[in-house]
């Protein structure tokens, strides 16, 4: 039987929890179909459009487009409010010891991170997307101006390649399951939740282990046109091998469907045991 429930989660209420519920099917969709489509580029059954930016503005070329980029989009500002309510009340009891403080503050982290997708919607609604990679090319130029802007480029790149590794501690630690409902899934479901996360999240990291190198790329080379997007990480991989690129547009399908599941089974406290 389940224990009693935290009443930390309790006072997250109604709206929060819709907010994470609804955030996390938002950005599940976001990375299907940024994995989907890249698989079909990689079959030459689609035009490359595998990042954030494109693929949405491909989504509002479809009927109701834009009511489904609308909808992505408060679904993510919705998710960001329950990451950054999570990482100040700590419903789940992670702040006793370095190992909650890390996970507290790339919660913070990645509630922003997160952030860019709805950014990339507001653009695309305003007519302004698919054109995320040049803007990041821009913005890296104007960062070079400024006194020792190379260096914080080139530090930021390095902090995205951490992240990357730490998406490989997070998944091996057994984290991804904190925020999952276990109890509730059929014993035989559960290897699968499993494997989908180590997917989804081998994934995330291997694309920023690209961005982040890129990036610090650019500010050693003093050249904003080295920086990568997403869609430009997935070509930079299948330069390498069509195998490698295949499964990282899996794992990011993968990914996709482990928020789904996240949001059917959300734990929003202490009112479960992990498994």
């Amino acid at each position: 039987m389940a224990n009693a429930r935290d009443p930390a989660a309790d006072r997250a209420g109604p709206v929060l929890r819709f907010c994470a519920r609804a955030g996390c099917v938002s950005i599940g969709a976001v990375y299907a179909l940024i994995g989907t489509w890249a698989q079909l580029a990689l079959l030459r059954l689609a035009r490359p459009a595998a990042d954030e930016e494109r693929i949405l503005q491909r989504l509002r070329e479809f009927p109701a487009g834009t009511a489904l980029v609308i909808a992505i989009c408060l679904g993510v500002f919705g998710y960001m409010a329950w990451r950054l309510y999570e990482a100040a009340r700590d419903p789940y009891g992670l702040d006793a010891g370095p190992a909650g403080l890390i996970d507290r503050s790339t919660t913070v982290v990645g509630a922003f991170t997160y952030g860019l997708i709805a950014v990339s919607a507001l653009k695309v609604l305003a007519g302004r997307g698919g054109h995320g990679e040049q803007s990041q090319r821009d913005l890296v130029a104007r960062v070079f101006q400024w006194h020792d802007g190379r260096w914080l480029v080139g530090a930021f790149g390095v902090v995205i390649v951490l992240v990357g590794f730490y998406q490989f501690v997070y998944i091996a630690a057994g984290n991804h399951r904190i925020r999952i409902r276990m109890d509730r899934l059929a014993a035989p479901v559960r290897p699968c939740v499993d494997a989908l996360a180590w997917a989804g999240f081998a994934a995330r990291g291997v694309i920023l282990w690209v961005l982040g190198g890129c990036l610090a790329k650019a500010a050693w080379a003093s050249d904003p046109s080295k920086v990568r997007d997403t869609d430009s990480a997935f070509d930079f991989l299948g330069s390498l091998n069509h195998k490698a690129f295949a499964a990282v547009a899996i794992g990011t399908i993968a990914y996709g469907a482990f928020l789904w599941i996240n949001a059917a089974f959300y734990r929003f406290g202490r009112d479960s045991a992990n498994a």
